[in-house]
């Protein structure tokens, strides 16, 4: 219950947070338990759309690609069985398998407005491109050891990654990987805010010391995080905004005017 007054009160309660300058345990054990809640959070889309989605891309392969076999031989892939370039295009999305050309091969050359993003897998790179997050991943062969596969092992392992307790190992593996990523960026964050907190305090001589500005700006990441995390729900980014919404609360709670009330 003192966890969910906690969360409640830390969005909005410049002078409850103010008062909490001194309880410097209670705050790292608000931090952690609210950390593993937004971890909870965020994995939420993850697990509503990943699954659904793999799913889907099997059923896809199965019913579209032949019989294919795929070969990593001295860092360079050769697909038999499937004539190339192989373009396979389905909602917005373009696969271009060419393991044969010898020129030099560009994904973008294949995306156009109907399909923003996709994957091209040539003899020495995989290349992706997805278009809502704007970023490009490249994976060279070089490194790959010799291996060899076909699309009816392929769709053997899908069946058994696709499995519920897959799922679930998946599930929790993000998750952790979640929980200690928030956990070093978001007081990687508050420790160069509450830097810039306390040289504007010395400044304008309001008598908080670095303890005790951390401590409320343990409190204090409720309300950015909570905002970053419904405005990414909506498909919105805007950088930097979640280290100006808590300088600005932690700015509010250094200059507030003290009051003789005390608020529990």
């Amino acid at each position: 219950m003192w966890f969910f007054t906690s969360l409640y009160r830390s969005l909005f309660d410049l002078r409850w947070l103010k008062e909490q300058k001194d309880k410097f345990s209670a705050s790292w054990s608000y931090f952690f338990l609210f950390i593993f809640l937004l971890s909870g959070l965020m994995i939420i889309p993850v697990f509503l759309q990943l699954p659904s989605g793999l799913k889907e891309l099997r059923v896809l392969a199965e019913k579209n690609l032949p019989d294919f076999k795929a070969e990593w031989k001295g860092g360079q892939l050769n697909i038999t069985n499937l004539e190339q370039p192989y373009i396979l295009k389905d909602n917005g999305f373009v696969m271009v398998v060419d393991t044969v050309t010898t020129a030099d091969l560009q994904l973008k050359n294949w995306l156009s407005t109907e399909n923003p993003s996709g994957v091209l897998v040539t003899k020495d790179r995989v290349e992706v491109y997805d278009s809502k997050k704007g970023n490009s991943r490249t994976q060279y062969w070089k490194d790959v050891p010799d291996y060899s596969t076909s699309k009816s092992e392929l769709l053997v392992k899908a069946d058994k990654w696709l499995s519920p307790l897959m799922m679930y190992l998946a599930g929790l593996v993000i998750f952790l990987g979640l929980f200690i990523g928030l956990t070093i960026s978001k007081l990687f964050t508050l420790l160069i805010v509450t830097v810039i907190v306390l040289m504007i305090n010395n400044f304008a001589k309001k008598g908080w010391n670095f303890k005790q500005l951390f401590s409320v700006g343990l409190f204090s990441l409720t309300l950015p995080s909570i905002l970053i995390v419904a405005l990414s729900w909506m498909g919105g980014r805007i950088s930097l905004l979640y280290s100006l919404i808590l300088l600005g609360v932690m700015l509010g709670i250094v200059f507030l005017k003290e009051n003789k009330e005390i608020i529990s």
